[in-house]
C-alpha cells in the first residue's frame, strides 16, 4: 500500500459523510480522506488531486454515482471506485460494475465489508472485480 493513500469520499448526506470520514480516518490511518458532496464536486477535486481510491454513492443529486464512475474511469482508468449504496438489487450492482466500479458495498453491510475491500484495493489486488455478497 502507498505510504499515505488518498481516499475520495463522495456522498450527499452530510451526517453519513461525516461519520464515514471519521471512521475511515481512524480505520485507514494514515490515509488522507477528502470529501465531496456531489459528483460534480468530486470530478472537480479529481482534476486537482489524484486519489488512490474513490468511494461513491449512487443516489446523488445531479450526476448520479454510476454516471460519475463512468466519467472517472474514462479519465483515470487505474483509480478503483467502490460503490457504497443503499440499493441491494443486482441491477444496481451490475450497472456499477459495468460503469467501471471495482466493488459494490451495501451501506447496511459496510461495517463488515468496506474496510477489507478498501485494503484489498489499496494493496493492488484489483485485477478483478470484487463481488461483495449480500447477507
Amino acid at each position: 500500500m502507498k505510504e499515505n493513500p488518498t481516499i475520495l469520499l463522495v456522498d450527499d448526506h452530510a451526517i453519513l459523510r461525516k461519520t464515514l470520514y471519521d471512521w475511515l480516518t481512524l480505520s485507514m490511518h494514515p490515509c488522507q480522506v477528502i470529501e465531496a458532496e456531489s459528483a460534480e464536486k468530486a470530478l472537480a477535486v479529481m482534476s486537482k488531486v489524484s486519489p488512490d481510491i474513490v468511494i461513491m454513492d449512487i443516489a446523488l443529486t445531479g450526476i448520479n454515482g454510476i454516471e460519475a464512475t463512468k466519467q472517472i474511469k474514462a479519465s483515470c482508468l487505474d483509480v478503483p471506485v467502490v460503490m457504497l449504496s443503499i440499493y441491494e438489487e443486482t441491477v444496481y450492482q451490475q450497472a456499477s460494475l459495468q460503469a467501471g466500479a471495482s466493488a459494490y458495498v451495501i451501506k447496511r453491510e459496510m461495517r463488515d465489508h468496506l474496510i477489507p475491500v478498501l485494503k484489498k484495493l489499496l494493496n493492488g489486488k484489483n485485477g478483478r472485480k470484487l463481488a461483495v455478497p449480500t447477507k
